[in-house]
């Protein structure tokens, strides 16, 4: 009970400092009826059908009577909590509170700014939320919750530990023509664990023609890795000296979803 009072406290003290309203200056912070907490704040591409729980915690004889999540259009943090147009309510179960990511739209139009000028094209980015509770004995509580969603596949390399961790670039950038010496990529899907992969699919493109075609390969639905020395050379139609293979993976999870890495490798010329 002493633990979830201090959770309930840190929520209401998150309140107090999120209003503007100089009554609340006087608010006992163990007088709220409770808390509503989500799980995690950042989740994949892949993961825009996802069911995001919440923990919720209450006062002896006080339950959660809704849940409430709001766009949060504040732009300062001297006020960070200004309700905009309502997201959903939360399903209320057995001390838990959960809602489908799905309700947030897209994932294929965050905000990207380039040279001045911002278009709705971006395939990562997140949301500012704020959520509202209110419990049986008329109490409320409110808190600013940023979700950020991020790649849905990527790189992998090998830390200090020697342990595989997600990197940002395939950690290859030249292969030498006619070496059989693996040229091993490492890749691997970003998921909440309810997400269902159905593919992973890689595809090359030649001297940045912009034109990708299939590769060669049965690649599963998981993590793996993948050596590009051992993809035929006629796969890509014939090489000469200083030739540039794109390779691109995409995956694809249920509901049609998708996210893609792509790498740039040189076929080094001075073994040719």
């Amino acid at each position: 009970m002493k633990k979830y009072i201090k959770q309930i406290a840190a929520f209401a003290l998150i309140a107090v400092l999120a209003s503007c309203d100089s009554a609340d200056d006087n608010v006992n912070l163990t007088s709220v009826g409770g808390n509503a907490v989500p799980t995690t704040s950042s989740i994949s591409r892949l993961d825009n059908n996802y069911v995001l729980p919440f923990n919720t915690f209450t006062q002896e004889g006080v339950t959660v009577s809704k849940v409430e999540l709001f766009k949060n259009t504040a732009k300062t943090t001297s006020d960070p909590i200004i309700f905009g147009d309502k997201v959903t309510d939360l399903t209320l179960s057995e001390g838990k509170g959960t809602f489908n990511t799905s309700v947030l739209g897209s994932f294929d139009v965050f905000p990207v700014t380039s040279g001045g000028v911002t278009t709705l094209t971006g395939k990562t980015g997140s949301y500012s939320l704020a959520i509202l509770a209110t419990y049986s004995d008329g109490s409320t509580t409110r808190a600013p919750w940023t979700l950020t969603v991020g790649k849905g596949i990527s790189w992998q390399g090998f830390n200090d530990e020697g342990k595989l961790a997600n990197t940002t670039s395939s950690g290859i950038s030249t292969i030498t023509y006619g070496d059989t010496t693996p040229a091993l990529v490492y890749i691997a899907p970003v998921k909440k664990s309810t997400t269902t992969i159905t593919s992973i699919v890689g595809y090359w493109s030649k001297n940045d023609s912009g034109t990708f075609a299939a590769l060669p390969l049965t690649l599963t639905n998981g993590a793996q890795p993948v050596n590009l020395a051992a993809i035929p050379y006629t796969t890509y139609g014939g090489l000469v000296a200083g030739d540039k293979i794109t390779y691109r993976f995409v995956i694809t999870a249920t509901g049609g979803q998708t996210d893609q890495i792509s790498t740039t490798v040189t076929f080094d010329a001075d073994a040719i």
